[in-house]
């Protein structure tokens, strides 16, 4: 069979844009491989400063703007550049808790170790008493004996698996019964797990962790609703 000029121009010319379309896709590829591997490596980085930043006791730690009981002692000027250097809104910054964010952040000029920072800060005896099932007044009271400066302390020793007291260990040998006989976990489950894993266990299955996020998650239902 006999092909015209025009014939055989055109199916090299359909074969040289396939090649090219094929190139072009292999490239595509090449890039989207490479982009994966360089935003994996970006959050590893990123997880391996955070761990880095969760190492650190922030109560002991000097700061230009808080006194050592953790009062704001920032003036006007410094605070409102720092709400309009990090793009805060003024209007939501309603409490102390707020404040201090922002406080913290003018001076750690970082978004992971100001939450870290704020965290420990703001830990207080009834959020320890979530994951102890314990009430705040319960709490104090046995600091007395244990001498703990700040409720994070207390918290930090028995999330701790390299610290231990016979204080820590009746304490988590009574929250592993109460996950067993209240909350129906299982024993040989329980008995696997750290002590960080125990009190976020613990954190997860009290009633009244449930009633916060249920209600919360009801308003944030109500404002999208809207």
């Amino acid at each position: 069979m006999k092909l015209s000029l025009t014939t055989v121009l055109g199916v090299i010319l359909l074969s040289a844009c396939s090649q090219k379309k094929d190139v072009l896709v292999q490239k595509e590829n090449n890039d989207q491989f490479i982009d994966s591997i360089i935003s994996s490596v970006e959050k590893e980085n990123s997880q391996i400063k955070v761990d880095s930043l969760l190492k650190i006791d922030y109560l002991a730690h000097s700061f230009k703007y808080l006194n050592k009981d953790f009062k704001i002692l920032i003036d006007n000027n410094s605070f409102n550049k720092s709400l309009k250097e990090n793009h805060y809104i003024k209007e939501r910054i309603k409490n102390y808790s707020d404040s201090l964010g922002v406080v913290l952040m003018y001076e750690l000029k970082d978004w992971n170790a100001t939450r870290i920072a704020k965290q420990q800060i703001t830990f207080s005896w009834k959020r320890l008493g979530y994951y102890l099932h314990r009430s705040e007044r319960d709490l104090k009271n046995l600091n007395i004996q244990y001498e703990y400066k700040h409720p994070y302390l207390m918290f930090k020793h028995f999330k701790s698996n390299y610290e231990e007291s016979e204080f820590k260990k009746a304490e988590i040998n009574r929250i592993k019964n109460i996950l067993v006989t209240d909350f129906k976990q299982d024993y040989n489950m329980i008995a696997k797990l750290s002590s960080e894993e125990i009190l976020n266990k613990s954190f997860e299955l009290n009633p009244e962790i449930i009633r916060m996020r249920n209600e919360a998650a009801k308003q944030h239902q109500k404002v999208h609703h809207h």
